[in-house]
């Protein structure tokens, strides 16, 4: 590692408890959860950066931001002190690189942005392939596999629309996009979605 390169650590959580503790989303709200490859059972939810004898930590949320304070107060105690805490919205910061000039050559991930958007448009595509099977509250509990087999079949059919319909969407932005064609094959659900 260079040695102008901060000491950089993931810190993350059981999955089934941050899941659990989630506000009830809106519906067809989908959400997209980074972790490690081949770890399903964790989520990130900081990273913490030391530069010389500074310990920064940054998340996505004020909530996570203030769960990664209290472990980092517990654990580190007596070698860490809290100096400074600053919420920016994350509006300000898409405006900020929405503004900032745009690169052509290669990211700091080494890839262009072209295979960037590959990759997270495949990271899109295999996070809708594990929703299939996942719980989903506006189903009742259900995950979207189980309920077109029930009573919920009408409520996973809107959300499949739905599904289709923001995807569409962001195609037609220019955005990236998640594969969806092969959802209704998986469902069982194709004729009905056809009409």
């Amino acid at each position: 590692m260079d040695a102008a390169e901060p000491l950089e650590l993931t810190v993350t959580v059981d999955r089934g408890k941050l899941v659990g503790n989630r506000p009830e989303l809106p519906p067809r709200a989908i959400v997209i959860e980074a972790g490690a490859h081949g770890d399903l059972d964790s989520v990130p939810i900081a990273t913490l950066r030391l530069f010389g004898d500074e310990l920064q930590a940054e998340a996505m949320s004020e909530e996570r931001l203030d769960r990664v304070i209290e472990i980092v107060a517990h654990d580190f105690r007596g070698l860490a002190d809290l100096a400074e805490r600053e919420v920016v919205p994350v509006e300000q910061r898409l405006n900020e690189r929405r503004s900032a000039p745009r690169r052509s050559v290669a990211t700091p991930t080494g890839l262009t942005p072209a295979e960037e958007r590959r990759v997270l448009e495949g990271f899109m595509t295999e996070r809708l392939r594990k929703w299939l099977d996942e719980p989903q509250p506006e189903l009742g509990g259900y995950t979207p596999r189980e309920a077109v087999s029930g009573d919920r079949r009408a409520e996973a059919l809107r959300l499949v629309r739905g599904i289709e319909n923001g995807t569409e969407r962001a195609r037609r932005r220019g955005a990236p996009y998640a594969e969806v064609g092969w959802i209704r094959d998986e469902l069982g659900i194709g004729d009905e979605l056809a009409a």
